[in-house]
C-alpha cells in the first residue's frame, strides 16, 4: 500500500507541473479588432509543434524499462529471476510550438513558467523475467491514464504506454559486480491535451486560386485538443557494477520512430463567401480545406494529422538503491537530438 501511495502521489505531482501551464484566471476576453489570420498560418503552426513532438514522443515513450541490472540472470536459476515494479517519470516537450499552435486560436500560453518545455508525464507498471538456457531477460511494460478532465485548470487528459524489450548478456554468469548487455525494444506511446477555449476566435481566411473566391472560417468557442502517437523502435546497451547497497548504471539507446501528431477543433463551424454566409459547408469548400492538409471536415469541427519519421540518441543513467529484494532505481535521461532531458523514480521487488 505504500509503494501504491507514493506512485499515486508523484502521478499527481507530475500531472499538476504539466497542466499548470494552462491554468488561467479564465479565458482572455475576445479582441473585435483582431485581423483574420490565414488558414495556411494554422497549418503551419500545427506541422511546427509536431514535428517538434516527433523528436519528444519516442523519448517519452522509453520512460520504464530502465532497470539498473544490465542484466537479472535465469529465470530457472537459484533463486529464480524475475522481478515487479512502477515506474513514474516525466520528459520534456516543446512548449513554444504548442504555444504558437494556441495563439492561432487567440489563446495565451504563459510560456515563460516553463522556459526549458512543459512536463509531459508518465508510468508503468513493469515486470522482467530472465532467460532460458541463454544468457538474456525480457522485460513488458504497460501504463494507462483513461481520459478526464483535472480539475480546477479543465485540462482533458489521455495517455497510453506499453513496451517490451529483450536484452543480452555480453559477460559470463560468474561476473555478479560488473554487468553488460546489448538489447532490443519497441515502444508505444499514444496520448494528448484538450481544453475549452470559451470566446469566438478571429476567423481563419483561405481563397480558391483558380476562382478568386476568397472564405472566412468562423468558430465558436472551441475545443482544442492536441493528439500524438508513436512507434518506437531502439537498439541500446547498458552497464551496470554492484556495490551491494547501490548499483550505479549507465545505457545509451538508438531509435527509429514513426509518429504522428496534430490537433482537432470541436466546434460550430461556418464559413463565408466573401460577405455572404454559406447555409453549410459545400464541396467546393471541403476540398479547398482538404488541399490545405485539413480532415475530418465538418459543420462540427475539423482537424489536421502530420506524420513524421525520424531517428533518436538517448542516454540514460543514474542509481539504484538495494534494499534486500526491493530496489529503488532514479534514473536521468538525455535526448541528444532535441536537448531535452527527462527523469524517472522506479520501485521493484526483484528476486
Amino acid at each position: 500500500m505504500k509503494i501504491k501511495r507514493i506512485f499515486v502521489i508523484c502521478l499527481i505531482i507530475f500531472l499538476t507541473a504539466s497542466v499548470t501551464a494552462f491554468s488561467q484566471e479564465g479565458d482572455p476576453p475576445s479582441d473585435p479588432n483582431v485581423p483574420p489570420k490565414g488558414l495556411e498560418a494554422l497549418q503551419d503552426a500545427g506541422k511546427s509543434f509536431s514535428e517538434k513532438l516527433a523528436q519528444s514522443l519516442p523519448f517519452n515513450s522509453t520512460i520504464g524499462l530502465n532497470w539498473s541490472d544490465a542484466y537479472i540472470g535465469q529465470l530457472l536459476g537459484v533463486p529464480p529471476r524475475f522481478g515487479v515494479g512502477l515506474t513514474v517519470g516525466t520528459t520534456l516537450i516543446p512548449l513554444d510550438e504548442m504555444s504558437a499552435l494556441f495563439e492561432m486560436f487567440d489563446f495565451d500560453l504563459p510560456v515563460k513558467n516553463f522556459p526549458i518545455g512543459l512536463p509531459l508525464p508518465s508510468y508503468t507498471a513493469e515486470a522482467r523475467i530472465g532467460g532460458l538456457i541463454l544468457p538474456f531477460d525480457l522485460g513488458v511494460k504497460f501504463g494507462y491514464i483513461p481520459s478526464f478532465n483535472i480539475p480546477y485548470v479543465d485540462i482533458g487528459v489521455r495517455h497510453l504506454i506499453l513496451g517490451a524489450d529483450l536484452r543480452y548478456s555480453l559477460l559470463p554468469k560468474n561476473t555478479p559486480i560488473l554487468k553488460l548487455s546489448i538489447g532490443v525494444g519497441y515502444n508505444y506511446l499514444n496520448g494528448g491535451l484538450s481544453r475549452d477555449i470559451n470566446l469566438d476566435i478571429a476567423p481563419f481566411e483561405f481563397d480558391d486560386d483558380i476562382t478568386g473566391k476568397k472564405y472566412s472560417l468562423s468558430i465558436e468557442n472551441p475545443n482544442v485538443a492536441l493528439n500524438w502517437q508513436t512507434h518506437c523502435f531502439e537498439a541500446k546497451a547498458q552497464a551496470s557494477f554492484f556495490l551491494i547497497l547501490f548499483t550505479p548504471y549507465i545505457g545509451a539507446g538508438f531509435s527509429y520512430a514513426k509518429s504522428e501528431a496534430g490537433y482537432h477543433v470541436n466546434t460550430k463551424v461556418s464559413v463565408k463567401e466573401g460577405d455572404i454566409e454559406m447555409d453549410e459547408l459545400s464541396e467546393e469548400v471541403i476540398e479547398l480545406m482538404s488541399a490545405l492538409g485539413l480532415g475530418n471536415i465538418s459543420d462540427n469541427g475539423f482537424g489536421a494529422v502530420f506524420p513524421i519519421e525520424g531517428y533518436n540518441v538517448r542516454v540514460y543513467g543514474g542509481v539504484c538503491f538495494n534494499i534486500a529484494m526491493a530496489k529503488i532505481d532514479l534514473t536521468l535521461m538525455y535526448n541528444i537530438f532535441s536537448k531535452s532531458i527527462g527523469g524517472t523514480i522506479g520501485v521493484r521487488a526483484q528476486f
